[in-house]
């Protein structure tokens, strides 16, 4: 008898600066919400990279669920979280500056998150407080320039888990620990709203070559291990 069938995640990177994004013909497959949501941005850097990043999101769900980018339909979960209508696909997106990843998994929860690692945003003690007490700890103890880094290991690692049920950042973050060494990525407890910490999976990727400036990035699945299959998309 064999085993359970292996899960596959399949993650792209995205450089959202690329003109080829940022062309009326990519973005045509954009509904009306998504072009509100994006006049909302005062930067314009900051909406072209929206509109890059859900244009892309549309594009890589259309190759892989085979429906044209501009008919899928998005809805919201119990929970909150973005989904296709009437497919099993699970999928995330996150962007930091210009920067994003797109990761999708059929029928297992997924999650991704990437920041661009700031020092003086680590360092903030309202951002710090939305970490367990051990976490706080732990982190603290570490030389500066360890510290940062295991910040934003910590924060991407939490995030993409929340993103992979739907919940919140501000009434999440503190609901779950998650390691911070860069050898072991892996979830440690939670309050029990999040199921057993035996079924998920947390994974650091690999930023690829545009990627310019430095970035973490986080990815989390629920159910068996995973094969994560990564790719720039193009």
């Amino acid at each position: 008898m064999s085993g359970p069938k292996e899960p596959i995640v399949r993650v792209w990177h995205v450089d959202l600066d690329r003109p080829r994004f940022a062309s009326s013909g990519y973005q045509t497959c954009l509904d009306e919400d998504e072009r509100v949501r994006a006049a909302r941005y005062r930067s314009a850097p900051e909406r072209a990279r929206f509109l890059a990043a859900r244009s892309t999101l549309r594009h890589v769900l259309s190759a892989v669920i085979g429906a044209a980018a501009e008919r899928i339909v998005f809805r919201s979960s119990a929970t909150g979280k973005l989904e296709c209508a009437d497919t099993p696909w699970q999928f995330s997106l996150s962007h930091s500056h210009g920067y994003a990843v797109v990761a999708v998994a059929n029928e297992i929860r997924v999650g991704v998150d990437v920041e661009r690692i700031d020092k003086t945003y680590a360092e903030l003690r309202d951002v710090a407080t939305l970490f367990t007490a051990q976490e706080r700890e732990s982190i603290g103890a570490l030389p500066p320039t360890e510290a940062t880094d295991a910040f934003y290991r910590c924060w991407t690692r939490k995030e993409a888990v929340l993103k992979a049920v739907g919940s919140g950042i501000s009434d999440g973050l503190h609901r779950i620990a998650v390691t911070h060494e860069p050898e072991v990525s892996k979830l440690l407890w939670t309050d029990g709203s999040f199921g057993n910490t035996d079924r998920w999976f947390l994974f650091d990727l690999d930023l690829p070559p545009f990627a310019t400036q430095r970035y973490a990035a986080a990815l989390a699945t629920e159910g068996n291990p995973p094969r994560i299959v990564t790719t720039v998309w193009e």
